[in-house]
């Protein structure tokens, strides 16, 4: 599907795959080889051009998944805070972190797992944009109320060694709003692709996610869903298979609503996106940074 996809999208390329045929077999039409052996040929030659053929932005945007959208688009605007994202890498799935202050770092807490390594990408949107630089931490706090057995309290900060001087408050601020005042909100995720012939392809996408209102997600939910949670889901879900990470940032009218806490299914997928609620945990993070 992916090589048929490839080829589609890559209209240049079609065309000289299409004419390559007709030279190949010119040009060994005098040597008496059979019709057999010609295909055999050209479809060895086909492949090879492919591997060669450089993939441009148009094709890039043909594997675009529905529903999501990657952020190769020029127009940022209400984006400024896609520098702040910071990719969380241990020993099991990676999570995504953000900045909340020059030195702090929130995410959730089932995040901490050994090796934890923390790398800011400065904005790219491709790993292959930039190598990253890996970010030292002198500490981390763990919400004092949660415990692996309960997504409950599933919140973490995180105090970098050095301050990253760039930010600034005003881009990206604690909730104001109250849960029932959310609308249609943005959740950031690098998603990993198979790509053709088997090469790894990470790539910053966004992706718009709607509020279902407490009582629905109660109802969806049962027990799971627990105070100071709200749930979302993916305005236009679909089938595709994908591996995201497991916590990740939601933004909501420009500020920072809530951390993924966990998920039914992929979040691409139109699955139930349940959130911790910043909202409510406002003055511990405020607590923490003034007084750690």
């Amino acid at each position: 599907m992916i090589l048929m996809g490839l080829i589609i999208c890559s209209v240049p390329s079609l065309t000289l795959i299409l004419k390559f045929p007709s030279i190949t077999f010119r040009f060994l039409e005098g040597e008496g080889l059979e019709v057999i052996t010609v295909i055999a040929i050209t479809i060895i030659t086909v492949i090879i051009i492919l591997i060669l053929i450089p993939i441009t932005k148009a094709d890039i945007k043909c594997y675009s998944v529905p529903g999501v959208v990657p952020l190769v688009s020029e127009d940022m605007e209400g984006l400024q805070h896609v520098p702040y994202l910071l990719y969380l890498k241990s020993s099991y799935q990676p999570c995504v972190g953000i900045l909340i202050a020059p030195r702090w770092v929130v995410t959730a807490a089932h995040c901490f797992l050994p090796d934890l390594q923390i790398t800011f990408f400065g904005g790219a949107r491709k790993f292959q944009d930039f190598t990253g630089e890996i970010l030292p931490y002198e500490k981390i706090f763990v919400h004092p109320n949660f415990t692996v057995t309960s997504p409950k309290n599933d919140l973490m900060l995180i105090k970098l060694s050095m301050p990253l001087t760039f930010f600034s408050p005003e881009v990206l601020p604690l909730p104001a709003l109250v849960k029932n005042e959310i609308k249609d909100c943005l959740i950031h995720t690098w998603l990993q692709y198979q790509e053709v012939f088997g090469n790894p392809d990470n790539n910053l996408y966004s992706m718009r996610i709607q509020w279902i209102p407490d009582l629905k997600c109660k109802k969806l939910l049962g027990k799971k869903f627990l105070e100071d949670m709200f749930c979302m889901s993916n305005i236009e879900g679909n089938g595709q298979q994908c591996q995201v990470v497991t916590a990740a940032p939601v933004i909501c009218d420009r500020e920072l609503r809530g951390i993924m806490s966990w998920a039914t299914g992929c979040i691409l997928t139109g699955y139930i996106i349940v959130f911790t609620d910043l909202h409510s945990y406002s003055p511990w993070i405020k607590n923490v940074i003034s007084t750690k």
